[in-house]
């Protein structure tokens, strides 16, 4: 069996917080991870990621309006222009 695999782009925001840093979703609430390096945050948020995403289309759940299907991306539209700070990613969920 052939499972769909689905790219979503989603914004996130990564902080140094004391020692450490600090990640979160812009468009999941509740998805925040803490890592050592900047580096290990960004993997550990793409996991989280990638799970709740999982979590929603598994139950059958809406994914927020705010991420899109990359399939449906339209560079030539601003996206997010209000979360000047932040920055991009693909996620593929299966």
């Amino acid at each position: 069996m052939n499972k769909e695999e689905i790219i979503f782009r989603v914004h996130y925001d990564i902080r140094p917080d004391r020692d450490k840093y600090f990640g979160k979703c812009i468009n999941l609430d509740g998805v925040y991870v803490e890592g050592d390096t900047k580096k290990e945050t960004r993997l550990l948020l793409r996991e989280a990621i990638k799970v709740h995403l999982q979590t929603l289309v598994i139950n059958n759940l809406p994914i927020p309006k705010e991420i899109i299907s990359v399939e449906s991306f339209q560079s030539e539209v601003p996206m997010y222009s209000h979360h000047k700070t932040t920055e991009a990613m693909e996620v593929a969920v299966v």
